[in-house]
């Protein structure tokens, strides 16, 4: 097939035949009708009336997430202890290390979050 060929794409349009195509048209008005009638009553209730009917399935996921994460939260061991590092090294030494200034390690006291203004 060259370029200067074109498609027959006549088998692909919709309204063909158009007796066929019809009967499909009044199939999906009479199927949305119902639907249509609620919307012009202005009682389908939109996104808010959606929200509505999964208030209780959302709800329960909810319940679930935070009971799960009540109960990670309780188990989880808050860290107490020094930091240190598998070759003995505190969290200290890196800091320093890495040219942290002193002020702000937070092993090494309060930090001022704002200079001359001491954390309450």
């Amino acid at each position: 097939m060259t370029d200067d060929e074109r498609l027959d794409l006549s088998a692909l349009d919709p309204t063909e035949p158009p007796a066929e195509f019809e009967r499909r048209v009044r199939a999906v008005l009479a199927a949305a009708a119902p639907a249509l009638r609620l919307r012009r009553l202005g009682l389908a209730g939109g996104a808010l009336g959606l929200v509505a009917r999964w208030r209780v399935p959302l709800l329960a996921a909810a319940a679930i997430v935070i009971l799960i994460s009540a109960a990670m939260y309780a188990v989880s061991a808050p860290v107490t202890e020094e930091l240190a590092f598998e070759d003995g090294s505190e969290a200290g030494d890196v800091l320093e290390a890495l040219g942290v200034p002193a002020e702000l390690d937070p092993s090494a006291g309060s930090i001022e979050l704002v200079p001359g203004v001491p954390e309450p």
